[in-house]
């Protein structure tokens, strides 16, 4: 008889194990709070405000009365975008910007249904029912959401302030299987886009826009969706069975994670900085992703408080042409920003496919991640001959591996999927196209983009936390 494998979750101790369960619980609260992208980050605020975490503007102003570096060292601050679709946690470090940084970064959008923001976003179908129109938003299967709860999540815009609210919607109706005929086509055919068509619940579009109005707190019209965000979630809360978590984690369990891992460390050596951004599950474009100008954005607040306190403090010895002789940032700013990002090293916090006994046809056995053993650390991405992908340098994988050996952290190498047998990407291209050393790495998952029924084992919770707080610190 062969010898049983020893699972990670055995290799824990009791402390441990109790540490992990409290991770669980609390990874579930955020799921809740977390169920849309400006949730996320409104959450992610929050987290970081009551670990002691306060606005970058704050830190600023007391650089401008004089703070030196040495004042700034251990100093914990965040940037979040107004809308709150980016959101940055940042612990200044000892050493100097020169030297680099340490980043990790992950997306707080998911998979999941738009209503069409014109005035038909909400039709009423003249007896049969008040319906929203809707787009799906990234890569879903749309069968998936058919007959299943659903509830609204909605960020509206009037009167110059924004207006939050939460209504139970009932489902998209499913056809019913004596009269569906079709076997002959396939999924997509039969389950097509334009029919993921939400039945509200109600049956008069006024008791309809009543109830959201009544959860807004101010009067709701039709002509008010322009101005909307309203976003269609499954309904119902995430839970754990056994080692198992049932829930909606891509990617907010990295999110959490990260979260988790920059509120608990200490003074880190380099400048640590943990993002979120929006738009991934759709290229990471427009003004909140991870192509747009966020990045950009913290790297010029950081960068400008700490050299500002470096140059301040010079200035008290030294006139300002020799300062300048020596501050490349003085003489230029964008080339001491790029020197600082070819210093720098990230993690691309994000999920994998983990390997499914059900589906083996789709994975490559020997080179897939599974369930419970460890955060997996994927080298690239990409599909059939490496097309969008980002690689690792070898060294990356190598120290990324060494921290997670030296602090006994569960973790396993993974890649996705099959050769041409389709394929996915991160934010990481994005950043490593900046000059930063990047590798992905995060939890495996089964039943990737479901809504609501992706599954993560709690181990490659606890040990992606583990992993992104070890690495921030090292």
């Amino acid at each position: 008889m062969a010898e049983e494998k020893t699972r990670a979750i055995d290799k824990l101790t009791d402390a441990q194990r109790g540490e992990m369960d409290e991770m669980v619980n609390d990874y579930l609260d955020f799921q809740k709070e977390s169920k849309t992208v400006w949730e996320t980050g409104r959450e992610t605020v929050r987290r970081l405000e009551a670990a002691g975490f306060r606005s970058i503007e704050d830190l600023g102003e007391e650089v401008k009365e004089g703070a030196s570096y040495e004042e700034l060292v251990g100093q914990k601050v965040y940037i979040a975008s107004e809308d709150f679709r980016n959101v940055a946690g940042i612990v200044i470090g000892e050493e100097g910007l020169e030297q680099g940084m340490n980043l990790a970064y992950a997306h707080m959008d998911k998979p999941e249904l738009h209503v069409k923001r014109a005035e038909g976003g909400i039709f009423d179908t003249d007896g049969d029912g008040v319906f929203l129109d809707t787009q799906y938003y990234g890569g879903i299967k749309k069968h998936q959401w058919f007959a299943r709860p659903l509830e609204l999540r909605g960020e509206v815009s009037k009167d110059g302030k924004l207006h939050h609210f939460t209504i139970d919607l009932a489902t998209v109706p499913e056809k019913l299987p004596h009269l569906d005929k079709q076997s002959g086509q396939k999924v997509g055919d039969a389950f097509p886009g334009e029919k993921l068509d939400v039945f509200t619940g109600y049956f008069k579009e006024a008791d309809f826009l009543a109830a959201v109005s009544d959860k807004a707190g101010i009067e709701i019209t039709k002509e008010d969706l322009v101005n909307s965000y309203l976003t269609v979630v499954p309904r119902g809360d995430p839970y754990r069975v056994g080692e198992a978590l049932v829930g909606q984690h891509d990617d907010t369990i990295c999110s959490y994670t990260q979260t988790e891992a920059i509120t608990r460390i200490g003074t880190p050596k380099h400048t640590a900085i943990v993002i979120g951004f929006d738009k991934e599950e759709i290229g990471s474009n427009g003004k909140t992703g991870g192509q747009g100008a966020f990045f950009d954005y913290v790297v010029d607040k950081v960068t400008g408080v700490v050299k500002g306190a470096e140059v301040t403090e010079k200035l008290k010895a030294k006139e300002f042409g020799d300062v300048y002789k020596e501050e490349q940032f003085l003489r230029d700013a964008g080339a001491f920003k790029r020197e600082v990002l070819y210093a720098s090293k990230a993690l691309s916090a994000d999920v994998n496919a983990a390997y499914n006994p059900i589906f083996p046809e789709n994975f490559d056995p020997r080179n897939s991640a599974h369930l419970g053993e460890g955060v997996t650390v994927t080298p690239y991405t990409g599909s059939g001959g490496k097309y969008s992908t980002s690689e690792a340098p070898i060294g990356a994988t190598e120290e990324l591996g060494a921290i997670n050996a030296r602090n006994s952290i569960p973790y396993q190498p993974g890649l996705l999927g099959k050769v041409d047998g389709g394929g996915g990407g991160t934010i990481a291209k994005f950043i490593a196209q900046k000059g930063v050393d990047t590798i992905d790495t995060g939890p495996a998952l089964w039943s990737m983009h479901s809504p609501a029924s992706e599954i993560a084992h709690v181990v490659d919770l606890y040990s992606c936390e583990q992993e992104i707080e070890a690495y921030l610190e090292s």
